[in-house]
């Protein structure tokens, strides 16, 4: 026997005392069907463990999934919002701007008006929707 490390002799004397009482003792006769009703009962245990993180799963998933909802909703309102508004600013300055264009060069007012519209808008929404994403134009 090792005396310098007491853990192992410790461990000596137990398997010692293990050997010397499975001599002496016989194991009591397990009931029919033990081993059967044994691994059923581990299998409903599973069972159950599974069943209940498979709730947990699904209850997590329902939470995500009216996380994107939510954000997808928002994010279709603030994007019609974007469109309206820069539609009617670049209604509103196409009205103010489009006298002075035609009379300081002369363009023809058939054209000037939707042209003029459809460009301002699209800058204005180009711009909010950088300004959205975190690019900072001009200031």
């Amino acid at each position: 026997m090792d005396k310098t490390n007491p853990d192992t002799a410790e461990a000596r004397a137990l398997q010692v005392l293990d050997c010397a009482l499975g001599k002496v003792l016989t194991p009591p006769a397990l009931p029919d069907g033990f081993r059967q009703q044994l691994m059923a009962a581990m299998l409903q245990d599973a069972a159950a463990d599974l069943a209940a993180r498979q709730a947990t799963l699904e209850a997590e998933h329902a939470r995500l999934l009216a996380g994107l909802k939510a954000d997808h909703v928002r994010l279709r309102r603030d994007t019609l919002a974007i469109v309206v508004g820069s539609a009617f600013a670049a209604g509103a300055a196409s009205m103010l701007l489009a006298p002075w264009l035609v009379e300081a060069w002369t363009l023809d007012t058939a054209w000037v008006g939707p042209v003029l519209t459809s460009v301002l808008g699209l800058g204005l929404a180009g711009w909010a929707g950088l300004r959205r994403f975190g690019v900072r134009i001009g200031s």
